[in-house]
């Protein structure tokens, strides 16, 4: 009546029968139990602290603060900033900037303004006396004119001056400082999105006017001169530049020599 004994007498028995029996051989190689495969038991090691009673009400606290508070505001947060993008990338209010800014009667050189309105080159603000000093000689002395103003004395100088010198730059091929670079690249690659929504905007204009939807009209003459005006922005071009600066390797020097050799 030993349990002790009996275990012990439990134990030799089974050794004997991996010894002698060579499925039982096999389960205990395996499994480590003569039988076979055992019941699986599953447990959730908690930290010592949180086994103490104590404790529990506050690890409950945190539990729920997690579950109902944390998460539920993190995705709150991912989702208003997932959502206030379109799929191009393009902040969502300026469909409707655009939708009032798109006229008609623009020309070229009006649509480099219209771009610097974007949403998106809110934070583009010019950091330093340096930088305002640099984009306002770029704006006076080789956008031929084209660019804003830059007077100090005007007050303060908001994105949208920053946004014109910098595309008016890219499209006269003028070379910027490497602190410039990010700021130059971000307005380069959204300009081809920026004219995509252009286009959908005045297109569904031009068709909403003609079934008496809309009052606005965007005529197929301004749709082709966005389109032309994006052709140019590809290239980094302006509307008076020589065809064969889309060439690689060609500068404005020259097509200057060229241009003097066929005047001889």
């Amino acid at each position: 009546d030993d349990p002790l004994a009996s275990s012990k007498f439990l134990q030799v028995t089974r050794a004997y029968q991996a010894l002698i029996d060579e499925a039982a051989k096999e389960n205990y190689k395996k499994y480590g139990n003569p039988d076979g495969p055992g019941p699986m038991k599953v447990a959730i090691g908690l930290p010592y602290f949180l086994m103490k009673k104590e404790n529990q009400i506050m690890a409950l606290l945190i539990s729920f603060g997690f579950i109902l508070i944390i998460f539920p505001g993190l995705f709150f947060f991912w989702y208003s900033g997932s959502y206030s993008y379109t799929e191009k990338g393009l902040k969502q209010e300026n469909e409707k900037l655009f939708a009032g800014g798109l006229n008609d009667a623009f020309g070229f050189a009006d649509y480099p303004k219209l771009i610097s309105w974007a949403k998106d080159f809110e934070k583009n603000k010019i950091k330093n006396i340096e930088e305002f000093e640099f984009l306002a000689n770029v704006s006076k002395d080789k956008l031929y004119g084209r660019g804003p103003v830059l007077d100090p004395k005007k007050g303060r100088i908001n994105h949208i001056s920053k946004s014109i010198i910098l595309l008016l730059a890219y499209m006269h091929r003028v070379e910027l400082p490497k602190e410039l670079d990010d700021s130059a690249k971000e307005i380069v690659l959204k300009t081809p999105k920026i004219i995509e929504l252009w286009l959908e905007l005045a297109l569904q204009f031009h068709f909403q006017f003609r079934v008496g939807r809309a009052r606005k009209n965007m005529t197929f003459k301004s749709i082709a001169n966005i389109l032309r005006f994006s052709q140019f922005a590809t290239q980094g071009l302006w509307e008076s530049d020589s065809p064969l600066l889309q060439l690689p390797h060609i500068d404005k020097d020259f097509v200057a020599k060229i241009c003097k050799k066929m005047q001889k």
